[in-house]
């Protein structure tokens, strides 16, 4: 009878494969170093309340991109008021991805404000982005042939939830705005006569979306005749959000003589950074009528009591049908 030794054996982690990891393979090396990100600003805004979406294309130093990319698919932005922000030419950036570093250009830059709360979904953005990897094989001036890879890369859908606005606090005239925000009402003229036109502007400034907005309605008393209004809007869009100011114009024209006040006016809106209401008033406004001029008399008619003759100078005498004509004597 013949028996073996005992042998010992040790099992160690499974040693990776050339196609593991980078290894050799052009396509697993374009997709572990190229990345499409979405950065949110803040995932969980309330109802109407601002935020960014930056689209990011990293690239590392294993590979290089020198040809341009496609766009296969836009993010759609359901539910949500919207704005780009163009980019005038791309701009290369240093920065670390996953803690390694990293070169990206910022590819497009979204204003959103959700217009509907819960969950909301926004489509991906997606790229056919051509990659060049560079292999182990060198030309003749030693530098590594490389190989071009097409890859589909894309951001990955995002979810928003959006928060509703507080129901506490909320005042009665409160027509959803929400941002930070001013109020005036103002007059180009206080005193004036009647059948005398005035304009009076209520005009909301500051940092939400202005685009939205509603001003409140113009109240005045019922011997002002009030026309139609003009909307004028001065309102920039940045990454930041959007600022400016929203005003109304209206065109008064008072029908009767008085003193008349333009009571305050009142504007609320929700502030995300403290999270509460506030409500912002005009000042009273007094509007004084004259009758207006009267028409002046013409002084020489009014120191004459009596009507006088109207003195017509004799320029021209008849002309006689019977003439006794006799020769002049010269």
């Amino acid at each position: 009878t013949y028996t073996t030794s005992a042998v010992t054996l040790q099992i160690t982690p499974a040693v990776k494969s050339p196609s593991d990891g980078l290894g050799n393979n052009p396509e697993v090396i374009a997709a572990q170093n190229v990345h499409l990100v979405a950065e949110v600003s803040n995932p969980t805004p309330y109802l109407n309340e601002r935020i960014t979406i930056v689209y990011k294309l990293y690239v590392s130093n294993n590979v290089s991109i020198t040809s341009q990319w496609r766009e296969i698919n836009s993010p759609r932005y359901a539910d949500f008021w919207s704005k780009n922000i163009d980019s005038q030419k791309l701009n290369l950036f240093e920065g670390k991805y996953q803690g390694e570093d990293y070169r990206y250009v910022v590819l497009k830059t979204t204003v959103l404000y959700p217009q509907k709360t819960g969950p909301l979904e926004i489509e991906p953005l997606t790229l056919d982005v051509p990659i060049d990897v560079p292999g182990k094989r060198r030309n003749i001036f030693g530098r590594s042939l490389t190989t071009r890879v097409n890859k589909t890369i894309s951001a990955g859908k995002r979810t928003i939830t959006v928060k509703p606005l507080p129901l506490e606090g909320r005042p009665d005239n409160f027509t959803g705005a929400v941002g930070d925000f001013s109020f005036t009402v103002k007059a180009n003229k206080k005193v004036l006569e009647v059948d005398q036109a005035l304009t009076l502007q209520l005009t909301v400034s500051g940092k939400g979306n202005l685009n939205t907005l509603s001003i409140p309605t113009l109240k005045v008393p019922s011997a002002l005749e009030v026309y139609e209004p003009q909307r004028k809007e001065n309102i920039r869009t940045r990454a930041s959000g959007i600022s400016g100011s929203v005003s109304m114009g209206y065109t008064v024209v008072p029908q009767e003589k008085g003193s008349y006040p333009i009571s305050p006016i009142s504007f609320s809106f929700f502030n995300p950074d403290t999270q509460s209401y506030q409500e912002v008033s005009s000042n009273q406004i007094i509007v004084r009528v004259t009758p207006g001029a009267t028409p002046k008399q013409d002084p020489t008619i009014a120191q004459t009591q009596t009507p006088q003759p109207l003195v017509i100078e004799k320029r021209f005498s008849y002309i006689k049908l019977n003439a006794d004509l006799s020769p002049s004597t010269i």
